[in-house]
């Protein structure tokens, strides 16, 4: 028996034994397996199977004893989370078997220790942001990655094999993540790798939402909503860096707690009589969203800056025509992302991590986080030892 078939159409038909059944319009020949670049794997029925080198590997059906496997260009199998169409969180599918991503000249292939849950991933595998982030499905959500350089392009100058990175990315709920280079940072020495994972987006989010969006300037006094949540704690630091007099907006249980950021007051924002005693500020960096968020808008002084990274409801910009308001959507910024790590190997900055999952557990942790209240989660994707100090 053959080792493998290869149609040009890249459509394969084999019985449980193995033997090919039939072959689409063209012929077919006979390509041993170790034959790199050309091989195909054989699964067992109801598995999926690959060539090394083309851009998919769709789902293979099985009819009967045979398994009809449609090819795509693919390098070797990894473990993946995957999304076949919008819906709960039992619609992510952990895989040991997806396509490896495709290297291209001025990309870096990662062997990924860990990627973390944000609130965008659940919100975009439910469809509730399909307008803004459309996927092709089935699809890898993740936009977070720390890991170890396994590959790098032919353009790629600044990263080696070996060598530990970190990035705001995209599809890294996987085992292996390609990254163009461009937006990818070294990790510094002295942080956990696999902790790491929970910093890119927040880090970003946080930072562009105090400068670009709020337009903070050094005098300045500014709210931040949601001060304790991971988007919030970073954009404090960022306004405190700035030298921004910084107003931390949380739940009144969690009052105390603010004012060991180091901010110059906290309020309660789920208190309407705390808000209405609040005096002007010069802006509003919004991590809560809905009615919350419109409340706090009121208290942005005439030409003032309302940033958000939530949801403002609707009508809410009216209210005053003289305040600026901006969404954030973050921005790929490796040099921010290493201040970032600096700032925690130094000591200067601190992001709590509540969970430690399993990639396979993708599904859980969404419900856990869709749920509230659950912390950051890191999905840990390798086992990775390290004896340094966690970002928690």
């Amino acid at each position: 028996m053959p080792d493998a078939f290869y149609s040009r159409e890249g459509e394969f038909w084999f019985d449980k034994d193995g033997d090919c059944v039939s072959i689409g319009p063209r012929h077919a020949a006979i390509i041993p397996t170790d034959n790199p670049g050309s091989a195909v794997r054989v699964f067992k029925p109801g598995g999926r199977g690959c060539r090394p080198g083309a851009t998919s590997a769709c789902r293979a059906p099985v009819c009967d004893n045979t398994i009809h496997i449609t090819m795509g260009i693919a390098g070797e199998a990894v473990k993946a989370v995957r999304l076949y169409e919008y819906g709960g969180p039992e619609n992510l599918t952990y895989e040991e078997d997806a396509p490896e991503p495709v290297l291209s000249a001025d990309s870096v292939l990662i062997e990924a220790a860990a990627t973390s849950v944000n609130p965008i991933d659940w919100k975009i595998r439910s469809g509730a942001r399909q307008k803004d982030f459309p996927l092709q499905l089935p699809a890898i959500l993740g936009m977070d990655v720390s890991g170890v350089v396994r590959a790098v392009g032919t353009n790629i100058r600044t990263f080696k094999p070996g060598e530990r990175v970190l990035a705001h990315a995209q599809a890294t709920y996987a085992g292996r993540v390609v990254v163009p280079g461009a937006i990818l940072t070294h990790l510094p020495e002295g942080l956990d790798l696999v902790d790491s994972a929970a910093l890119p987006l927040v880090a970003l989010t946080g930072d562009q939402l105090v400068r670009m969006a709020v337009r903070a300037q050094s005098g300045q006094t500014i709210l931040v909503s949601g001060a304790l949540g991971s988007v919030g704690r970073v954009a404090v630091h960022s306004a405190r860096k700035l030298g921004v007099t910084v107003i931390a907006g949380v739940r009144a249980r969690q009052l105390s707690e603010a004012r060991a950021l180091g901010v110059q007051d906290a309020v309660a924002i789920d208190d309407d009589s705390a808000i209405a005693n609040l005096g002007m500020v010069d802006g509003v960096a919004d991590t809560v969203g809905g009615e919350t968020a419109a409340k706090l808008f009121a208290k942005v002084k005439n030409g003032g800056n309302f940033g958000y990274a939530s949801v403002l409801p609707d009508g809410v910009p009216q209210r005053n025509p003289t305040v600026t308001v901006t969404r954030v959507f973050a921005r790929p910024d490796a040099s921010k992302v290493r201040e970032f790590a600096d700032d925690i190997r130094d000591g200067k900055f601190r992001l709590p991590i509540s969970h430690r999952m399993p990639l396979r557990d993708a599904g859980k942790a969404h419900a856990l986080a869709q749920n509230g209240g659950a912390g950051k989660i890191v999905l840990v994707c390798q086992e990775a030892k390290s004896s340094t100090d966690r970002l928690g």
